[in-house]
């Protein structure tokens, strides 16, 4: 019987709202165990992610820096993102394919972590495909995303001579 109670507060710690304040089972105990989260990404190309950051109005760094998170634990980044919080985001070559590092309960950037990624790997797409096409020798004779649908059309022409 005593074991399930403590599963019980355990459960309920996560949901902590339902707990009694003088239940030593606090937010602030929560807050220690904050630690970073790694999520991978299809993004290989460095210079293709910051132009992508850069397109989606983010402010990048490019030199290595380092990540902490609550506890004060660093991690060295190839690409940072500034927060206002001091509590940064960077993404890390592993692999042959970047991830993003933050200790996600300082995230403060307008959206989500999942809408900020899928906004990134389409940003990431489309340059991808461009500078693919301008380095086989096509030129881009217009470029349309429908902002309802954000479907993507790129008409491009090449001259042989």
């Amino acid at each position: 019987m005593r074991i399930v109670k403590v599963i019980s507060l355990m459960l309920l710690n996560m949901c902590d709202g339902f707990i009694p304040n003088d239940i030593m089972f606090t937010r602030k105990t929560q807050l220690r165990m904050s630690h970073f989260s790694t999520v991978k990404t299809v993004i290989k190309d460095k210079d293709i992610l910051i132009k992508s950051l850069e397109d989606l109005n983010i402010i990048v760094s490019d030199s290595e820096q380092y990540v902490k998170d609550y506890n004060g634990n660093e991690i060295l980044v190839d690409v940072c993102i500034e927060q206002e919080n001091d509590n940064n985001i960077g993404f890390v070559l592993n692999d042959n394919a970047y991830e993003l590092v933050a200790d996600l309960q300082y995230w403060k950037q307008d959206v989500p972590v999942e809408v900020f990624l899928e906004r990134l790997t389409q940003k990431y797409s489309i340059n991808i495909v461009v500078d693919t096409l301008k380095d086989e020798g096509y030129t881009i004779d217009s470029f349309n995303i429908d902002k309802n649908t954000d479907f993507c059309e790129i008409d491009v022409s090449r001259y042989d001579y």
